[in-house]
């Protein structure tokens, strides 16, 4: 259900309400705080006070107590001489009047003497009273309970003291005037409202401050106040007084007596005021809201005409898309807004015109393009250009729109598409080009390259997706797969050929080259004696040229087998690969007095022992064949990872190579030094460069003449090796 908006005149009068209605509840939370807060001095005032009429009820119980003490020690009083007794009280009365009477009683219960009574004639007795029981029950100082005075009716209590002796023959005892205790204990004036009651262990009322001749001597266990102080014993209170009148009470015991004073005090006169500054606060709140909310009614009037005003101009403009622009009248902020009205529908224009002429450029780029278009929106084709009509064979877009994206694509597509459109498309992910198989009408596939690429579409996540027919460049690219697999036919069986004629070549040249070698060995063993010096001279050269052709042919059947059969590419330990190749050349090393450091530890490649042993033979036979002349040759193999791969260095101290020939030392035949200098075939860098290849790996150098060379080898390492 649709809610109307407020105007500003309710605005204003929201925001009044809003400032003044606060104030209200200020006042009324400040009048909250205050009722709590002396609440809580009250409670604080009434257990200061309890504390101290406790510790004065106390001390005037101490001090009666050791008066009794004092008088129970006298001579004249022990001696329970009558007349002696009554001088003795009556004397000490007049000096402690504050006292109710002071009195001696014998053992079996007979008043002795008296401070403002006469005993003699006839004799009182205080056998069965509660407070003389108590005496006999006792060796110590006595506090009785409440009880009415047999002479004077009054409520008293009666302090006794035991006089010398076992059994104590007498006792004396001090009665205090219960009505009479707040002319002692009212030394100080209380705050109005302020009540002191204080209780015996039993409940008696034994004093009030107020309304003492009502109260004091009653027992009152059932009335609230008196039930809950004698359960809490302690502390502060909230409750009715015995007077009816609510009031914060204070606690405190004097466990000596089993005595509890309450002193409550009442917050009525103080609340009152309060209440007065609260009712002042709430009228001076309601004529704030009203003196505002007038002024905020006119400052409507004065904003709300101009606002409407601009109202129906921004309704016009978007609705019936006319030029009309606000007007600028009014407060200066309502000009403002007429201002940047005005500014946004002129730029609303110029985007409308933009957005018109970006709309007829896409559309344009849309339907000349020639790849196919269309829009999947909601499951359904909402869009499909020329291009997209003509791939699939239709008349029209009509026969196109409102198909599913599935009916236009071949069946073996449809689990990769609908897996790119659940992951990615329905994400907000593009998803860039990928071969499908679309469908025409007539039911024949078409093999397209197709790109999507999600956005919003009138409300709803739509799909942008771009097809390109590539079904002649896959016929293309059909052709070239399969002139190439031709082709390499081709060129395995033009390579059979010439490796068969290189090892028949190689193979044939050696019967003649044997007898070459042999007859020419024979002729030097047997008649070299007969030849002259030129004919020993042409006989060496014939026998050394045959040696260096026998390891020519050697050098060329060896490079033809090798890659002949199938290459199972294993894990090689490469230590494997050096330690047998240290054996074998440690005896031309140490000749020349030249060293060879390997490190421990080198890492698995992955190739063949075979070729892995005839590459590094070769670097290593290099390094010493090319030393420089009386120079040791020192040869080091260095090792490193570069990524998945291990790169191998044979690093010497030989000639070196001059730069201008580094690229062509590789090829087959290339030689940088006459035979007569240093012997060789040429075929041993290019046996390493073949072995490096059908390892999938490479072969360079970096050398400089006159310090020596270092060959690189990389190959592919295996992980966690």
């Amino acid at each position: 259900m649709k809610t109307r908006p407020l105007t500003i005149r309710t605005l204003l009068l929201l925001v009044v309400l809003a400032a003044v209605v606060p104030l209200g509840g200020f006042a009324v939370a400040g009048y909250l705080r205050s009722k709590v807060l002396l609440g809580k001095l009250a409670a604080a005032y009434s257990s200061d006070v309890a504390a101290t009429m406790a510790m004065l009820t106390d001390g005037i119980v101490r001090d009666t107590q050791d008066i009794a003490a004092r008088l129970a020690s006298d001579p004249r009083i022990v001696s329970l001489d009558p007349v002696l007794c009554a001088k003795t009280l009556k004397e000490f009365h007049r000096l402690e009047p504050q006292f109710g009477n002071l009195v001696v009683i014998d053992r079996s219960g007979k008043y002795v003497a008296a401070a403002d009574v006469t005993t003699t004639s006839p004799p009182i007795w205080a056998q069965g009273r509660g407070f003389f029981e108590q005496m006999l029950q006792t060796t110590g100082p006595t506090v009785s309970r409440a009880f009415q005075g047999r002479l004077t009716g009054q409520w008293t209590i009666m302090l006794g003291h035991p006089l010398p002796g076992t059994p104590p023959p007498g006792y004396v005892g001090i009665t205090i005037n219960l009505l009479r205790l707040p002319e002692v204990l009212m030394a100080e004036v209380l705050r109005s409202g302020t009540v002191v009651t204080l209780l015996d262990s039993q409940g008696t009322i034994l004093f009030r401050s107020v309304d003492g001749k009502t109260f004091v001597g009653r027992r009152t266990p059932d009335a609230d106040l008196i039930r809950r102080a004698m359960e809490k014993q302690s502390g502060t209170l909230e409750t009715k007084g015995l007077d009816g009148i609510a009031r914060h009470f204070g606690v405190v015991p004097i466990k000596r007596l089993g005595w509890l004073v309450i002193v409550g005090t009442d917050l009525d006169p103080v609340l009152g005021m309060v209440r007065w500054e609260l009712l002042i606060g709430l009228v001076t709140a309601l004529l704030a809201m009203l003196a505002v909310g007038g002024i905020a009614l006119v400052l409507a009037q004065r904003i709300a005409n101009p606002v409407r005003a601009l109202a129906r101009v921004a309704h016009d403009a978007i609705v019936s898309g006319c030029a009309a622009r606000a007007t600028l009248r009014g407060p200066a902020e309502v000009r403002q807004v007429a201002l940047s009205l005005n500014t946004l529908l002129d730029a609303r224009d110029r985007l409308v015109r933009d957005l018109q002429e970006s709309e007829w450029r896409y559309r344009s780029l849309v339907e000349i393009s020639p790849d196919a278009i269309f829009v999947n929106r909601g499951g359904k084709v909402v869009y499909a250009n020329p291009s997209l009509v003509r791939m699939l064979g239709a008349s029209s877009d009509a026969e196109v729109i409102g198909k599913t994206p599935f009916d236009l694509i071949h069946p073996d597509s449809h689990a990769m598409v609908r897996e790119r459109i659940e992951e990615h498309l329905l994400a907000g992910e593009r998803v860039g080009m990928v071969e499908e198989r679309y469908m025409r009408l007539d039911g024949s596939a078409v093999e397209v390259e197709v790109a999507a690429a999600p956005f919003q579409d009138k409300g709803e996540t739509a799909i942008f997706v771009v097809a390109r027919d590539i079904s002649a460049r896959k016929a293309a690219e059909r052709e070239i797969l399969e002139a190439k697999a031709n082709l390499e036919l081709r060129v395995a069986d033009r390579t059979a050929d010439l490796d068969a004629f290189t090892y028949s070549v190689s193979h044939d040249l050696r019967a003649p080259l044997r007898g070459i070698a042999g007859f020419a060995g024979i002729l030097h063993r047997r008649h070299l004696h007969e030849l002259s010096e030129e004919g020993r001279h042409f006989l060496g050269n014939v026998i050394e040229a045959a040696a260096r052709m026998g390891r020519l042919i050697e050098d060329l059947l060896g490079y033809s087998r090798m890659g002949r059969g199938s290459i199972q590419v294993v894990p090689v330990p490469l230590d494997a690969v050096f330690s047998p190749l240290a054996r074998e050349f440690s005896g031309r090393i140490q000749e020349q007095d030249g060293s060879l450091r390997i490190p421990e530890g080198l890492p698995v490649v992955e190739g063949t022992q075979t070729l892995l042993c005839q590459m590094f033979a070769n670097l290593l036979d290099n390094a010493i064949r090319y030393a420089r002349p009386g120079v040791p040759p020192r040869i080091e193999i260095h090792c490193r990872r570069e990524g998945d791969h291990v790169i191998l260095s044979v690093a010497d101290n030989g000639m070196g190579i001059p730069e201008v020939h580094l690229g062509r030392i590789f090829n087959m035949f290339q030689r940088l030094h006459p035979e007569e200098k240093i012997s060789g075939t040429g075929i041993g860098l290019p046996t390493v460069r073949k072995a490096a290849a059908l390892l999938g790996g490479a072969v360079w150098v970096d050398s400089i003449v006159g310090e020596g060379s270092v060959f690189h080898v990389r190959l592919k390492g295996v992980p966690g090796s």
